[in-house]
């Protein structure tokens, strides 16, 4: 592990599935756009839980909320049916993970689906759409959200 300064700041490189700090370490963890280019973001999660005191926030993609309203049912019906990894499987011919010229190498991941880990530790949620929404529910509706989970 690494540190760096930076404008009177402390950075430390790490690994985000392997933090090197004690539970309990910070008040609270914040993870910004990151997450979708972790091929076990879940995991990742757990670690943020582990090492935050009082809570935890994720703004991230939402995969479901890509795409026109059509694609969004057929989406939410394949993830409903646990049948999202063997899609996935599918659309990348076997690699699991997508890339683009704008994000580079990025997995299928929504934000909302990690809620169940973060409420573990921190049962109070809350959540936002970061970006405009394609209608009222925010798991079909949005491409992007922020989840806060804390203390009560």
């Amino acid at each position: 592990m690494s540190a760096t300064n930076y404008c009177g700041a402390e950075l430390i490189a790490g690994h985000a599935l392997n933090l090197a700090f004690c539970d309990d370490s910070f008040d609270f963890v914040i993870e910004t756009g990151a997450f979708h280019h972790v091929q076990a973001p879940f995991e990742a999660v757990k670690e943020m839980t582990r090492v935050a005191r009082k809570g935890v926030m994720i703004s991230d993609n939402n995969n479901i909320g890509e795409c026109g309203s059509p694609l969004r049912l057929v989406k939410f019906a394949i993830k409903s049916l646990v049948l999202w990894p063997a899609s996935v499987y599918f659309e990348t011919r076997g690699k699991m993970y997508k890339w683009s010229e704008g994000d580079g190498v990025f997995y299928s991941f929504s934000a909302l689906d990690c809620v169940d880990a973060m409420k573990d530790k921190f049962p109070m949620v809350h959540y936002m759409n970061t970006v405009p929404s394609n209608g009222l529910d925010l798991y079909r509706g949005a491409t992007h959200v922020r989840i806060f989970a804390c203390k009560e």
